[in-house]
């Protein structure tokens, strides 16, 4: 970043990491932190200490190259760590806005919802998708000799039958039944039984928490599912919601005041691959208006109907 030559897409390319998350920021307030400090070392005299010594020199630019080398080691890990590093390393993954349709070599077919990534092992015994992050739906090729399952960190979901749908966000998992029937299963650790007690899901059900304890839930498909054809489906939803679920589809970032937006209720179906289309019917719709800044919206009650409520 600090030099002459970054073009204008390495650019744009920092700023969209920059905003996607507040880890991001620290790591790079921190790695700048680091570098001034190494333009500290003259003042400190530890320039002059180091090359008192015979091979002072080279000693000072080894140091600060292995400083240099460290630096980026410890920035490369935690990237590796964060959601873009699940993106760099998964075997399939979708972009902010992105929804994408893999068939598997078995038939078996997966839709990625946007900013998800699934790494798929296939064995003789089983057929295993990683979920890193984001949402997904299976529609499972039957084979009982090889289960079907979707793992996370939180647990498993093994088809028992056709088609369901497997969210993890914010280190938590989601699954519902679309067709036939999933057995989910919690993940063990040192503080759980070493076979942690797993529930059979039907269609139409799901859990909202993949976690020992959890109970069946019945589920809504047609919403839950509606992001496979372009767009999300509210029922007399907080706008604040509403505008948190938008923001999984943007690059950038919604900036708005909760409190206001949760002033406002929002029912009926938005689009999710247009952003533009998106907020002129929000804004069409309710007393709003959206003002757009290179990777950042900005959400605001209109100044002439601050107090109207509309659906």
């Amino acid at each position: 970043m600090t030099s002459d030559a970054i073009s204008a897409e390495e650019q744009a390319a920092f700023s969209a990491w920059l905003h996607a998350s507040p880890d991001h920021r620290s790591a790079y307030a921190t790695v700048e932190e680091f570098w001034g400090s190494l333009d500290g070392l003259q003042a400190q005299g530890a320039r002059s200490a180091l090359q008192s010594l015979p091979s002072g020199r080279a000693i000072m630019r080894n140091t600060k190259a292995y400083l240099a080398i460290a630096a980026l080691s410890i920035g490369s890990f935690a990237l590796l760590q964060s959601p873009w590093g699940d993106h760099y390393l998964a075997d399939y993954s979708t972009a902010a806005g992105e929804i994408r349709e893999i068939a598997l070599e078995d038939g078996s077919v997966i839709k990625l919802n946007t900013g998800s990534a699934i790494d798929v092992t296939y064995s003789d015994s089983q057929r295993l998708i990683k979920l890193r992050q984001g949402e997904i739906i299976i529609n499972v090729a039957k084979n009982p000799q090889r289960p079907m399952i979707v793992a996370t960190s939180n647990g498993t979901a093994e088809a028992l039958g056709t088609q369901y749908q497997v969210q993890h966000l914010g280190g938590n998992t989601a699954v519902a039944v679309i067709e036939s029937s999933v057995k989910v299963c919690p993940a063990s650790g040192i503080f759980r039984s070493a076979q942690p007690e797993c529930l059979t899901l039907q269609a139409g059900s799901g859990v909202t928490a993949l976690k020992p304890g959890m109970v069946a839930q019945p589920v809504n498909i047609d919403e839950l599912t509606a992001w496979t054809g372009g767009y999300l489906s509210f029922e007399a939803t907080p706008l604040s919601e509403v505008l948190k679920a938008l923001e999984r589809y943007t690059p950038g970032k919604i900036y708005f005041d909760a409190k206001e937006m949760n002033t406002l209720q929002v029912s009926g179906v938005i689009p999710v691959t247009d952003m533009d289309k998106a907020y002129a019917m929000l804004s069409k719709l309710l007393p709003i208006r959206v003002e757009q800044y290179p990777y950042l919206a900005v959400v605001k009650l209109s100044n002439t109907s601050q107090d109207t409520q509309t659906k």
